[in-house]
């Protein structure tokens, strides 16, 4: 995120093999994950954090294997970059 008052929209995906059962009828499960950093442009540029997952079944979205959603407002651009840059790199090759 950048240090002064832009808009600023940044969205990654990530996604990872489920090593559970899979559900009756089905071959694969993926498990998708999507984090976005923003500035908020109808909001005074407020700065904010969303995270949502979700699972992907035999190559198809059901939309009812909803995971874990967040939303975080007003957070502060220091921790959150410093945060995202401990994530990035605990990830590693995940990326």
């Amino acid at each position: 995120m950048p240090e002064t008052a832009e808009h600023y929209d940044v969205e990654l995906d990530f996604s990872e093999a489920d090593t559970g059962a899979p559900g009756p009828g089905e071959t694969k499960r993926t498990c998708v994950a999507t984090v976005s950093v923003f500035r908020d442009p109808a909001d005074g540029l407020r700065p904010g954090l969303n995270h949502q997952s979700f699972y992907e079944f035999s190559r198809r979205l059901n939309t009812t294997a909803l995971g874990m959603q967040i939303c975080c407002d007003d957070v502060h651009i220091d921790q959150l970059r410093a945060e995202a840059t401990a994530l990035l790199a605990a990830l590693g090759d995940g990326v």
